[in-house]
């Protein structure tokens, strides 16, 4: 029954606080751009290309920030470099 509640809160946080990005060519240049800049696996780098292009999509809505999150602490720290926030949930027992 628990997993039940989980699946459902995943649902309604997918619908209220999640954003999707497709995947396409502007998107495949920036990862590209990133893989050139930084040592990133190119799946990473599509990852941390959605973040920049949600991130600059919101940063006009006030009290919006997007928190990149990842348990991969080189990821994270090329994020950072990118200046975006993040959190590692390794962090939390």
């Amino acid at each position: 029954m628990g997993s039940i509640n989980y699946c459902q809160d995943f649902r309604t946080d997918f619908d209220n606080q999640y954003e999707v990005i497709e995947v396409d060519r502007t998107l495949i240049e920036i990862g590209g751009e990133l893989v050139m800049q930084h040592p990133l696996r190119a799946y990473d780098s599509i990852q941390l290309a959605s973040a920049l292009q949600v991130e600059s999509a919101i940063v006009a809505i006030p009290e919006t920030q997007l928190i990149f999150v990842s348990a991969d602490n080189r990821l994270l720290n090329i994020a950072q470099l990118e200046r975006l926030a993040i959190d590692n949930p390794n962090n939390y027992p």
